[in-house]
């Protein structure tokens, strides 16, 4: 607890031992305290105070403060007061927790949501994340593998050089973490020394003494491993929370993979489409759930009129405007097989024609694709 009256601290033991307060060390007092917070968390902890003690409201406040070695923690602080009988505090008591822990892990969610987000290419995705990740696991290496035909070769990585060197390839059986791919779960080993694997050839070839990794799944198929390695043997055992975020990083990368995978094969499937349709007698467009029109083959130019970069700013309604027996409450068309309907043509001819509408799933979307055949 704060005394007011004197500017003193009273901390328990497990509180000295978070603050770095040696035993048989003076308590520190306001002004000392107050000089070892982060300078962006000082003004939102003074008003959180003034709140408490001048208002009676709790004090609940969360900011960063400086050790004697001059890293930061993470604390989170919470109090009541008392109060004399003027109305003027005297003393607060409360609990100090350290989460530095579950701020950085907060703030890592945050990074790998904006690196999902950002512009650009998968392989800066993938290092923007390894490189913070392995800063929050304190694992000075991060390793995203592929194994293939017992091969297993590391993709991306935080290492410039040495065994999980980017490019880097080994047989499965000769990695330290060969285990994790064929797991169904985050492996952990803080200390090899007192795990099954402290007689491993491959521990002391690639100067491994802790590791913790999860296989990796693209559209769940084993694809190969997210592992975090030190030279050193951890003091701790691994927290649940770390546990999870490795877990959560294996799924985010298996996701990413996949999807950057589908848009390759999207792609190629696509120049292969336009090619076909190129030669498809058939008019054939591609049209949004809401009705707009997205894409147009030749035969669709010609035989409404228009050409494709016109169609593909255009409503299928404009087309078709008796169709509305067909379109759902958004605009767009439902499937139907054979059916016979009218579309209006750009001189504003009206056409029978025979239409096929069916859906097709692209990525995270549905297009319906409509094939008309002139009668």
């Amino acid at each position: 607890y704060y005394n007011y009256r004197t500017g003193k601290f009273f901390l328990s033991e497990r509180a000295q031992e978070i603050l770095g307060v040696s035993r048989g060390h003076t308590m520190p007092d306001w002004g000392e305290f107050g000089s070892r917070l982060h300078p962006d968390d000082i003004e939102h902890t003074r008003r959180s105070m003034s709140r408490h003690a001048h208002h009676g409201a709790p004090y609940n406040a969360e900011y960063r403060y400086r050790l004697s070695d001059g890293e930061y923690i993470w604390l989170q602080v919470r109090g009541r007061g008392s109060w004399d009988r003027d109305g003027v505090i005297v003393r607060t008591a409360g609990t100090l927790l350290d989460i530095t822990a579950e701020k950085e892990a907060e703030f890592l969610r945050r990074d790998i949501s904006l690196a999902m987000a950002a512009d650009v290419d998968l392989d800066q995705k993938l290092s923007t994340v390894l490189t913070k990740a392995a800063a929050f696991l304190r694992m000075p290496d991060g390793a995203l593998s592929h194994v293939s035909d017992g091969e297993c070769a590391v993709l991306h990585s935080t290492a410039a050089d040495g065994p999980w060197r980017k490019g880097a390839a080994y047989h499965l059986q000769d990695v330290i973490s060969s285990d994790v791919f064929f797991a169904d779960e985050v492996q952990a080993y803080p200390d090899l020394a007192q795990s099954p694997l402290v007689a491993h050839p491959a521990r002391a070839r690639m100067g491994v003494e802790a590791f913790i990794g999860a296989p990796v799944f693209v559209k769940g198929v084993r694809f190969g491993t997210l592992c975090f390695f030190s030279p050193l043997p951890l003091e701790r055992v691994f927290s649940e929370l770390k546990l999870a975020m490795v877990r959560l990083l294996a799924q985010w990368a298996g996701e990413e993979i996949g999807r950057a995978a589908s848009v390759a094969d999207l792609v190629a499937s696509n120049a292969l489409k336009e090619a076909n349709l190129a030669c498809v007698g058939d008019a054939v467009l591609t049209v949004s759930k809401t009705g707009c029109i997205e894409d147009a083959n030749p035969a669709a130019s010609a035989m409404f009129g228009w050409s494709p970069e016109s169609l593909r700013s255009m409503h299928i309604g404009e087309l078709m405007p008796g169709a509305k027996g067909i379109t759902n409450p958004d605009g767009g068309l439902i499937p139907v097989r054979s059916r016979q309907d009218v579309v209006k043509r750009r001189n504003g001819e009206r056409v029978t024609v025979l239409m096929h509408v069916s859906d097709v799933q692209l990525l995270d979307r549905t297009l319906s694709t409509v094939v008309i055949t002139d009668l």
